[in-house]
């Protein structure tokens, strides 16, 4: 026998064992980073241990080190007890593993090798079931099912193809866990971090079940990314569709191609608050892109909107992915009764707050206007020519939209306004620009001018 071989049976059970100390490991490492055979033994080894543990709960044997050759006559008389058990477990390993492919070919699932690694940067880490870690990571290496694939760094990523073709990226940092994967059940958990995906579904297999903390997605066949944060989860449907569910109060979204989700973690009431579709829209090519903050806002974000339900996150931001758009941009806020300061803008009404309910903002840049003054007032559905909707009143049933125009400045006193509202779908032409706390279907107020 050679040597890494006699090594690997030495060192492997005490790996699955957990016993394996800092220099074995090493020695394992060294023997696995330059034999591929001794590659394949080890994914061999750990698969079966792996699908004995997990699949019908047969107990794992350790490999028996049993010379290849015929010992000499000394040995086997001074040791026939241990040569007698060498066999013994050697017998009820092969029994065990003939039970586990009877077992599964009677159940008809698929083998335990489920996906293998398509490409592979940085920094990644994979574990199994049992916490075991697999080594050695390489293009082409299987991944057995039950498995932890973890991205640990900001420039690491790993991409796994399954055995129905579908491909699965991770980049770091992040974590996801292969929970099922057969002919009869598809199930992935992702814990934490980006993960994209391209889900191809035969006629035979079933719809893929993907967890995050906050939400559940079944997909039947369709590309789409997740980032999953402690703060907020946002998904993308680049291809196809997913039925998206908020795992808190069981809200579900069906959620189409282009289409975008924002949830805030923490708002049980509602989780969809920045649903929004990134299609052609307003004066020309402009499209939106937006998020949540508390007050901070972020280097060229601008706020638009307030959520006076949510505490946690409560300004709505957004920001055109055009190139006409300064990504430098800086605004301070504050808020007020219903005095405008000169030089700031009206743009948000927080309707829970009785003293100061405004809204105001202002840009920290040389090419603000710091004399504009701003009129405002209230309004049911009709916008009276040269006024402007910014804002909306949720605790106010008779004149909910609060308008504006400049009473200085170039102002166009003969423009004109329509407005609706949406459930997040921003439709060509329209722009978001309020928010209605208590409308759980359509929240969003949308805008255009007419002339």
């Amino acid at each position: 026998m050679i040597d890494w071989k006699n090594n690997l049976e030495i060192l492997m059970p005490k790996l699955t064992e957990g016993t394996l100390s800092k220099d074995e490991e090493k020695q394992l490492e060294k023997i696995l980073g330059s034999n591929p055979e001794a590659r394949k033994y080890y994914l061999s080894y750990i698969d079966v241990d792996t699908a004995l543990e997990e699949q019908i709960g047969i107990p794992n044997f350790n490999i028996p080190n049993i010379p290849i050759q015929k010992p000499a006559n000394s040995v086997v008389c001074n040791k026939p007890n241990t040569l007698l058990s060498g066999y013994l477990k050697l017998g009820m390993s092969v029994a065990a593993v003939l039970a586990l492919l009877l077992y599964l070919f009677n159940n008809d699932t698929t083998p335990v090798k489920v996906s293998t690694i398509k490409s592979i940067a940085g920094a990644v880490k994979i574990f199994h079931k049992n916490s075991k870690e697999l080594l050695s990571l390489e293009v082409g290496m299987p991944i057995p099912v039950g498995s932890t694939v973890e991205a640990v760094s900001a420039d690491s990523f790993v991409e796994l193809e399954f055995h129905d073709q579908s491909i699965l990226t991770l980049s770091g940092p992040s974590r996801c866990i292969i929970s099922k994967y057969s002919n009869n059940d598809r199930e992935l958990r992702l814990l934490n971090g980006k993960l994209w995906a391209d889900i191809k579904t035969r006629s035979n297999l079933p719809t893929l079940n993907l967890y995050t903390p906050s939400s559940r997605f079944n997909v039947l066949k369709a590309t789409f990314d997740i980032e999953e944060t402690e703060e907020f989860s946002e998904f993308k449907v680049e291809k196809g569709k997913v039925q998206l569910t908020r795992l808190t109060n069981n809200q579900s979204k069906e959620v189409k191609e282009n289409q975008e989700v924002f949830t805030s973690i923490k708002d049980k009431l509602y989780p969809f608050l920045l649903r929004h579709r990134t299609t052609d829209n307003w004066y020309g090519k402009q499209k939106w892109e937006i998020k949540i903050s508390s007050e901070k806002i972020p280097l060229g974000w601008e706020p638009y909107a307030y959520d006076s339900n949510d505490k946690q996150y409560p300004f709505l931001l957004r920001r055109p992915t055009t190139v006409n758009w300064d990504g430098k941009q800086k605004w301070e806020l504050k808020t007020s009764s219903r005095k405008i300061p000169e030089g700031w803008e009206p743009f948000g009404y927080d309707s829970n707050d009785e003293q100061a309910p405004l809204l105001l903002r202002r840009r920290m840049t040389d090419n603000w206007d710091g004399k504009q003054q701003w009129e405002i007032k209230t309004s049911s559905r009709k916008i009276p020519e040269g006024w402007e909707p910014y804002a909306y009143d949720t605790n106010d049933e008779f004149d909910p939209f609060l308008l504006r125009r400049r009473t200085n400045g170039d102002w166009d006193g003969k423009q004109q306004w329509e407005i609706k509202t949406s459930s997040g779908k921003i439709p060509e032409g329209w722009e978001p620009y309020a928010y209605d706390t208590n409308d759980e279907f359509d929240p969003f107020l949308l805008r255009r001018r007419i002339k």
